[in-house]
């Protein structure tokens, strides 16, 4: 995945050409970029332009595992606490589960949590390319947008849904054994060093399943079927 922007500078003829126009000059520049959408207006030409690929490589996981992240010349091989993890989970918000989704709890200078999960996590844990690319052209692809009462009550509800994921490579499997599993998750009970290594840490399996037919049976792993955050 790449983002390609390129701005006034790389193109110097339109960037002259421009200088001219009425909307582009004065005082309130920004203003009125800022206030109506560039591609609304008859005269305006668009400026930017992003590149991006559209294979299916989009729906792997966001964070592979065997990338330097913040540049510190070694490979994040699982989660790095002292990493901000992007995604639709705010990383300084504690979440808890309920009817179907993740629900914002409270707030964390720490990103660690008590009895819930955490979003610094979620987001490592969960979160696709094509999901972070939605973050950021459009916060997100929402199942339900609702500025009036919702079916509970609610007002305002915004639900994030993480993309549909077939149960082929393009799901995927995150494994954690850290010694702050307690402050990340809602379990208390995960053994982090007993002698079958088979039976320490937490497997997190994402894909797209149907809930009411899925059996416990099928796998060993803590199941993402759905993924969705509320904001």
């Amino acid at each position: 995945m790449r983002l390609t922007t390129l701005g006034i500078g790389a193109l110097m003829p339109w960037a002259v050409w421009a200088v001219g126009l009425d909307y582009l000059s004065g005082a309130d520049n920004m203003l009125k970029y800022a206030a109506l959408p560039v591609t609304s207006v008859d005269s305006a030409q668009p400026q930017a332009m992003i590149t991006l690929s559209k294979d299916h490589t989009l729906f792997f996981k966001a964070y592979n595992d065997f990338t330097d992240l913040n540049g510190d010349g070694v490979i994040e091989t699982t989660y790095n606490h002292s990493f901000i993890y992007y995604g639709y989970f705010d990383s300084f918000k504690c979440y808890s589960y309920s009817s179907d989704r993740f629900v914002p709890a409270n707030r964390t200078e720490d990103k660690y949590c008590n009895n819930q999960w955490s979003g610094n996590f979620l987001n490592w844990a969960s979160m696709t390319r094509i999901d972070v690319v939605r973050k950021i052209l459009f916060g997100g692809a929402r199942s339900i947008d609702d500025s009036t009462a919702a079916g509970g009550g609610d007002q305002n509800l915004t639900v994030l849904q993480r993309t549909y994921l077939p149960n082929d490579a393009h799901s995927f499997a995150k494994y954690y054994n850290g010694p702050d599993i307690a402050k990340l998750t809602p379990f208390t009970d995960i053994s982090t060093n007993k002698v079958d290594k088979r039976e320490n840490g937490i497997t997190l399996c994402n894909t797209t399943v149907d809930i009411l037919t899925f059996s416990k049976e099928m796998s060993p792993c803590r199941i993402f079927a759905l993924g969705l955050s509320e904001e």
